[in-house]
């Protein structure tokens, strides 16, 4: 294995929570997923180490046994996100999710395709998509998401472009669900009324506010 000092580090100390916030893993890749195919790893943090597309199919596709992964800040779009589903798909231990600051917005069929592996799973319980250019399109299978009823209990979606159809079809969705308990939308252009409508149905008998 060949791999950057700061790398080797953090791998050495690594227990379980393996955290490679800012590092430039491109070029480490290869011997990243290496070590990474059998070294035990429940929470990993990738946040900004801005992977590009082929290195972020190459991680996803040798990773496992994963309850907390955070991808934020590496601008995943494309064939990274129909990984990124991939993972999903197989991880039957993940619980959280978080995928702020990527571009999911700029590739509707894999952001579909990341939908319907959320959709399946029967672990995940928090999904954070926040700034990720999601718009009036992504609606439908955000709802769809919602609709289906999976585990999720938090679902983050502030600073995106949903707007008002798109948020009437989530209304529409959340009748259909009985897990979410946090659902946060701030930031999405949506009307005081359609927030209000979809927080009675998330809350009909109190007066939580919903951000």
């Amino acid at each position: 294995m060949v791999v950057s000092l700061e790398l080797g580090t953090r791998l050495e100390t690594c227990a379980g929570t393996l955290d490679l916030s800012g590092l430039a893993l491109n070029s480490d890749i290869k011997g990243l997923a290496d070590v990474l195919k059998t070294k035990p790893v429940t929470h990993l943090v990738l946040a900004d180490c801005l992977l590009d597309p082929s290195a972020a199919e190459k991680l996803f596709n040798v990773l496992s046994g994963l309850s907390v992964l955070d991808v934020r800040g590496n601008d995943l779009r494309g064939k990274s996100v129909s990984a990124l589903a991939g993972l999903i798909r197989k991880c039957s231990t993940l619980h959280t999710i978080i995928m702020e600051w990527n571009s999911l917005g700029n590739c509707e069929f894999e952001f579909e395709e990341l939908c319907n592996a959320i959709t399946t799973s029967r672990s995940i319980t928090k999904v954070d998509l926040r700034n990720n250019q999601l718009g009036n399109s992504h609606g439908q299978s955000l709802a769809q998401l919602i609709a289906a009823n999976p585990p999720i209990r938090s679902l983050d979606l502030r600073w995106n472009r949903i707007g008002a159809s798109g948020g009437r079809e989530i209304v529409e969705a959340i009748k259909h669900n009985s897990t979410i308990e946090e659902l946060l939308l701030e930031g999405n252009g949506l009307s005081k009324d359609l927030v209000d409508s979809i927080r009675y149905v998330l809350f009909p008998d109190c007066n939580i506010p919903m951000l």
